[in-house]
């Protein structure tokens, strides 16, 4: 573990010389790999599958150890009254893993460009992603930070500073206003790189998300502009959940990773199965998300709904299927989503799947919600680690539920991706396929340090990011003498 420490100590040092070192960007960008700390984060802002969906993350930056996702993305699911006629039995779900909320200037403040745009009649998809309308924010590019736009600035306004944290701060527009599933969110990004002890192996996140919904009347398609015309001004959210994911594939090198949750923290992890990676140099780490704050919008709070671990696979005698699949109905993705406070009650259980189901959790002894579902303070194994080493590909996670989010609401979350080793960094999991390994002591120990990077995020972020600083050297007064 020193040696790793030590060794990323070092190289977080070259890394900051070479951002220092290099020269302004004058280019406009829709892709940046990260250079602002140990975490080479490739991020966008023209992709569908979330402004992390990319083949080529590093971590170490730069040492060629290759960390992929299909998609890696945050949106909304909703329940609405699309054509306006007081029945709310529209129900809106991103499917195809996540994958149709496209990178796009959705926002409140672009409204002036996104009207001109609309009224030129371009096609609005198209439009509203051109680089010129929607590029990439770097703040250690002069050029970018010169034209910082309002959305990533205090106050939401043009005259606002640059909100910038650390070394380098990376600002990306996503929405799907205009996209196949046209529920109206807009979703804007702000990455932190902090490099100075472990903050050197996290990116800390910002998300806001808006009700839109009064752009949807421009989309490309008639039969979707036909189902607004008689809510032109929006529609409101009756019910909303949110959700993170990572799927088509999330990869450490090669495709055989271990997925973890820790429930009285909201950690979502994948791991190495085996604990080694033959492509890699070094190690292997855990790639752990951490939501530290979920979005609240008037008196309500989102919470941790539902989870689904998937990846074609049986583990402790149960087959998980994907929620957010692609022709999936979206009234069974929206269900899947509220978990065991679906009205039906948990989705596995006989009564709300129609006899379809009659699935016991292996961890709580209830009716199955998801898979792991969401165990809670009253379940006895609530404060230990729920793990399977065969269905990491997918990851579908839901917060619920917002009602009556109006047009042009907003809420946001802070969360943190920690790169973090294993104790021991080599460690391979056991077999999930066998029940006696649910509570395998092991595996508790190894993932342990995760909670430990998950306390110095709160440390850091509730502390307002502040970097560190040289001690100034202290005043020295020359005496003439004989020596």
């Amino acid at each position: 573990m020193l040696e790793d420490r030590t060794f990323l100590i070092k190289l977080a040092v070259v890394v900051l010389l070479v951002a220092l070192a290099s020269p302004a960007f004058a280019e406009l960008k829709s892709s940046f790999t990260a250079s602002g700390n140990n975490c080479g984060l490739v991020v966008s802002t023209n992709n569908y599958g979330g402004p992390l969906d990319n083949q080529k993350h590093q971590f170490p930056a730069g040492l060629g150890n290759f960390y992929s996702a299909g998609n890696w993305n945050w949106g909304v699911h909703v329940a609405t009254d699309r054509d306006g006629d007081g029945v709310v039995n529209d129900t809106l779900c991103v499917l195809s893993r996540g994958g149709d909320l496209p990178g796009g200037v959705n926002s409140l403040e672009a409204l002036e460009l996104i009207t001109a745009l609309a009224e030129a009649g371009e096609n609005m998809e198209s439009a509203c992603s051109r680089i010129e309308n929607n590029r990439l924010y770097v703040s250690t590019d002069p050029d970018d930070l010169a034209d910082w736009p309002p959305e990533f600035r205090e106050g939401r306004s043009a005259s606002g500073a640059p909100i910038l944290r650390g070394a380098q701060t990376i600002a990306s527009r996503f929405g799907d206003c205009f996209s196949n599933y046209d529920i109206g969110v807009s979703v804007e990004y702000q990455f932190y790189f902090l490099n100075f002890g472990e903050s050197n192996n996290m990116v800390y996140m910002h998300v806001f998300f808006r009700n839109m919904s009064e752009y949807v009347k421009w989309n490309a398609d008639p039969d979707v502009r036909e189902d607004v015309a008689n809510t032109p001004d929006g529609q409101i959210w009756y019910g909303m959940q949110q959700w993170y994911c990572t799927s088509n594939g999330f990869r450490i090198g090669e495709r055989d990773e271990a997925w973890a949750y820790y429930f009285p923290r909201q950690l979502i992890v994948q791991a190495e199965r085996d604990g080694s990676e033959g492509t890699f140099t070094g190690h292997p780490a855990a790639v752990a998300y951490y939501q530290r704050r979920n979005p609240s919008l008037r008196d309500e709070t989102l919470k941790m709904t539902n989870t689904c671990a998937q990846g074609w696979n049986t583990e402790f005698g149960f087959y998980p299927e994907e929620p957010m699949e692609g022709g999936y109905n979206m009234k069974r993705a929206y269900r899947y989503g509220l978990g065991k406070w679906a009205p039906a009650g948990p989705f596995y259980s006989a009564e709300a799947s129609g006899g379809e189901y009659n699935a016991v959790s292996p961890w709580t002894g209830k009716p199955l919600d998801g898979w792991p579902g969401v165990l809670e303070p009253e379940d006895d194994r609530y404060e230990k680690w729920i793990w399977g080493e065969r269905n990491a590909a997918q990851s579908y996670n839901y917060w619920s539920e917002f009602h009556n989010v109006a047009p042009r609401d907003s809420f946001s979350l802070d969360a943190a991706i920690m790169f973090v080793y294993l104790d021991p960094p080599n460690f391979g999991f056991p077999s999930s396929q066998d029940l006696a390994n649910l509570d395998n002591p092991d595996v508790q120990a190894a993932l342990a340090p995760i909670i430990d990077y998950a306390d110095i995020a709160d440390i850091v972020a509730e502390g307002g990011f502040i970097l560190p600083e040289t001690p100034a050297p202290p005043p020295l007064t020359v005496i003439p003498g004989d020596r």
